[in-house]
């Protein structure tokens, strides 16, 4: 375990890590970031990292199957400063990540926080809580953003081959214009059970419980609880599987493009979506159980003593086979 704070330009390689001893797993490192990194593109700022290759920046196992390493507990909090990045290029700043392509090993427990700062002003920062690029199991990581200004990508746990399960994104302040967030994401897994809350903060891109390109997305959670939202919110996403059983929650919030329980082009079942409280709509936003092409059935509509506001409102609500009405009174008027 190494904890190790940063209060300049500290990199090695183009990549930062909390641990560096061999023989051990990544595991329970910690890196603060409290001033200015002079970080430049495609680089990678980590709590725990493994490469398996020429030079080893976080520790491999050993003995036993080389490209299996642990990367569990790791946490990087962003407190004050920039990481600004270049045009151009993209700034990997993960709690724990497997960057090995033939990688198997879990990656757990890692989290990242972001306290404060302005991230990505001049490229993308990509924040994971976990990250792999192998097969292992994604699952668990957190990202939490209390305050500060990000340009970028955000998600709770990240595979290129493998399965994200349980991550979770929490947000309850600062503000992105162009970001786009995840609980958790896979191009050949499944993205399964991750969670997005926002409860405070502006988010300007499109927020995705789970996504895949391959694999199916079920059973994520999206709540929106507070601050402001400027395009569409699905509970989960895929091209080629399944969007289906996810929960999508609004209450309280600014709403600025439409909600989608589900959307795939194969099936988009099982899918509930909740307007609850006072929604401010800023725009004419469709509200939809399921969408892409795929089936689209079982999808379910609640309305808890929800008010709409704003010049914009509810344009259409399609792909939902069962509506539900909580504390609206025999009499009362509502303009849905």
């Amino acid at each position: 375990m190494v904890a190790a704070m940063l209060a300049g330009t500290a990199f090695v390689g183009g990549m930062l890590a909390g641990h560096i001893t061999l023989p051990a797993d990544a595991t329970d490192n910690t890196v603060n970031v409290v001033a200015s990194p002079d970080f430049d593109s495609n680089q990678i700022v980590a709590g725990g990292l493994f490469v398996n290759g020429a030079v080893v920046y976080v520790p491999l196992s050993m003995p036993g199957d080389p490209n299996s390493v642990s990367l569990q507990g790791n946490t990087l909090t962003l407190r004050d400063g920039e990481i600004a990045g270049k045009p151009g290029g993209n700034i990997y700043v993960v709690g724990g990540v497997d960057w090995d392509l033939a990688g198997t090993g879990e990656v757990s427990g890692n989290a990242v926080n972001v306290a404060g700062g302005a991230h990505g002003r001049k490229g993308l920062v990509v924040l994971f809580g976990g990250m792999s690029r192998g097969i292992g199991l994604v699952t668990g990581n957190t990202v939490t953003v209390t305050d500060g200004v990000i340009n970028g990508i955000i998600s709770g746990g990240q595979s290129l081959h493998g399965h994200v399960s349980g991550n979770t994104v929490t947000i309850t302040g600062g503000s992105g214009s162009d970001v786009i967030v995840s609980g958790g994401v896979s191009a050949k897994g499944d993205a399964v059970g991750n969670t997005v809350t926002v409860a405070g903060g502006h988010i300007g891109e499109e927020i995705y419980g789970g996504t895949s390109a391959e694999g199916s997305a079920d059973q994520n959670i999206v709540a929106v609880t507070s601050g402001r939202v400027n395009m569409a919110v699905y509970g989960g996403a895929s091209v080629s599987g399944g969007a289906n059983g996810n929960t999508l929650l609004f209450k309280n919030t600014v709403v600025g493009a439409d909600i989608i329980g589900g959307w795939s082009a194969t099936s988009a079942t099982g899918n509930a979506v909740t307007l609850s409280g006072q929604t401010l709509f800023e725009r004419k936003t469709d509200v939809l159980g399921g969408a892409g092409g795929g089936t689209v059935s079982g999808n379910t509509l609640t309305f808890d003593d929800f008010r709409q506001a704003g010049e914009g409102g509810i344009k259409d609500v399609r792909g939902f086979d069962q509506f539900t009405f909580i504390g609206i009174k025999a009499g009362q008027r509502h303009r849905y």
